[in-house]
């Protein structure tokens, strides 16, 4: 077995705790919104924040999430942002289906009940909701996945979309 590691990650500032997690969890809950869901889905699958904005609902197939597509922002010749759907994600190792976990499917749900028939899941007027940062999110879901043990199933790297997100992922043996 090969273990990968980037470089050395703090827990304590890199993820946050089982405490945060779930008072962010009961705030949604209280508050329901597309863009509060949308944290509550990234903390329960860990996709990136460019590749949540640009789901669509024919993305959700099954039990599976299929990740195809991110967002990309960049400045014109102006000075101001543009924001661009590209029809794949950042690399390639971004092509991947996340398996949806039950509270993952009932997010979804309650996501639907708000935008029922918009393109794109995460959208308001009419119009896609754009990227904000939140790779906080990101890595608490990658290490509870270590921390559950699911890490040690060689395809939950994949999840992630590259190997060594977080510390703890094993090495294909092909490696």
């Amino acid at each position: 077995m090969i273990w990968i590691c980037l470089k050395a990650i703090k827990d304590d500032e890199s993820v946050f705790t089982d405490g945060e997690v779930e008072k962010i969890a009961d705030f949604i809950r209280e508050d329901p919104s597309l863009l509060n869901y949308g944290i509550l889905l990234a903390f329960q699958t860990g996709v990136r924040v460019g590749e949540l904005c640009t789901l669509k609902y024919s993305d959700i197939q099954g039990n599976k999430l299929c990740i195809r597509r991110t967002e990309v922002r960049y400045r014109d010749k102006d000075g101001k942002y543009v924001f661009e759907v590209r029809e794949s994600p950042k690399t390639e190792a971004g092509n991947r289906d996340i398996i949806l976990s039950s509270e993952a499917k009932r997010t979804l749900k309650e996501i639907r009940k708000l935008n029922p028939f918009g393109e794109y899941i995460f959208m308001n007027d009419g119009k896609r909701i754009k990227e904000r940062s939140m790779h906080k999110a990101r890595k608490t879901y990658a290490t509870k996945l270590i921390k559950g043990n699911q890490a040690e199933n060689e395809k939950m790297p994949y999840l992630q979309g590259k190997w060594a997100v977080c510390r703890g992922f094993k090495s294909p043996s092909r490696y």
